[in-house]
């Protein structure tokens, strides 16, 4: 994760909990927010595929795939920023950036989580669509 997209995205978030006071708990804070976006952006794909696709799952089976789903975004987190503190390493590399940069990162952080946000209202949509026999 040193090096990809997510780390960036790590980065920023934890920069984010820096700004709003929260330095002391930045980086497990960084952790959880990763998690939930990834979770969120998850779901959203797995629940729009069922809506926009005829197959029959239980609602038994399906939350125990989103169960396994979230233990294993956890564990990745986990493995690939908290893990032999890896985020030491995120932070480094991505420290110095100039003004420009840091303002379009951070820029980019927040339509990454908007986009999030409405995906995952338009996976709402589709299923209220598909209950309502409108697709």
């Amino acid at each position: 994760m040193k090096n990809s997209i997510l780390a960036y995205i790590y980065y920023r978030m934890y920069r984010f909990q820096i700004a709003v006071g929260n330095g002391s708990v930045a980086v497990p804070m960084a952790s959880l927010l990763m998690i939930f976006m990834l979770y969120i952006n998850t779901a959203s794909i797995i629940v729009s595929l069922l809506a926009l696709i005829e197959v029959a799952i239980s609602s038994e089976l399906l939350t125990y795939a989103f169960i396994i789903i979230g233990a294993v975004i956890i564990l990745a987190v986990y493995a690939l920023s908290i893990h032999n503190k890896n985020y030491k390493f995120i932070i480094k590399r991505f420290k110095n950036e100039d003004t420009t940069t840091d303002k379009k990162g951070n820029m980019f952080v927040v339509i990454y989580i908007i986009f999030s946000i409405a995906f995952m209202g338009l996976s709402f949509y589709l299923i209220l669509a598909k209950n309502n026999n409108m697709l």
